[in-house]
């Protein structure tokens, strides 16, 4: 498999593959020979769980120049003065 800087490939594979029957029947009458057959009731529920696991490849170039660090996200807004919000009031009566 050949791939450039950037390109995403997939694996795939089955994960969990079940099958459940039910089976229910009315107590007493679904036990009757012949008529209980009306009286009885069977589900097949069968399911299937997938992976799948997308791979994309940054190459490096061991050779090459050491690149800087990445820059820290910065805020949006500039945070809040503590010194405005975290005084105390005076009997406790609100803000200034």
């Amino acid at each position: 498999m050949e791939l450039r800087d950037g390109q995403s490939f997939g694996i795939a594979g089955l994960l969990d593959q079940r099958t459940t029957a039910q089976f229910s029947k009315v107590p007493g009458i679904g036990d009757i020979p012949i008529l209980g057959k009306l009286f009885q009731s069977r589900s097949v529920d069968k399911t299937n769980s997938e992976l799948v696991v997308i791979v994309t490849p940054t190459i490096v170039d061991p050779a090459a120049a050491p690149t800087p660090a990445p820059e820290v996200p910065k805020m949006p807004i500039a945070p809040l003065d503590p010194k405005q919000f975290d005084t105390k009031t005076p009997h406790g009566s609100g803000n200034k």
